[in-house]
């Protein structure tokens, strides 16, 4: 199982993580693409002190993962160890995943 604990990848002592390249970048560096053609399990550890993962950072790390095994595979291979309040933003994230992909779908 790999382990992404998004604490070693926050400005420091930051309590938001954004950006949609930084997502991207992070995805790169551990390799979600190959996780994804494996169904390796991905452990994701969000730190009780962040505030807030913002949809632009979520869709740059996992918007391709979410796209390409639909939510429920995605639910199966990605565990969110995460506070409450994060939880929300998470869910609302792979919503606009996968509406995303519908409108790249159509065009």
């Amino acid at each position: 199982m790999k382990t992404i604990d998004l604490g070693n990848y926050r400005a420091k002592g930051g309590r938001i993580i954004s950006g949609r390249e930084k997502g991207e970048l992070l995805r790169k560096e551990v390799d979600l693409d190959s996780s994804d053609i494996t169904d390796e399990k991905v452990q994701v550890i969000v730190p009780d002190d962040l505030l807030i993962i913002t949809s632009s950072f979520f869709l740059g790390l996992f918007g391709k993962s979410v796209q390409k095994l639909k939510r429920s595979k995605f639910e199966e291979n990605y565990q969110f160890s995460s506070p409450d309040r994060i939880l929300g933003n998470i869910e609302e994230a792979k919503t606009r995943a996968l509406l995303e992909s519908n409108v790249l779908a159509q065009c």
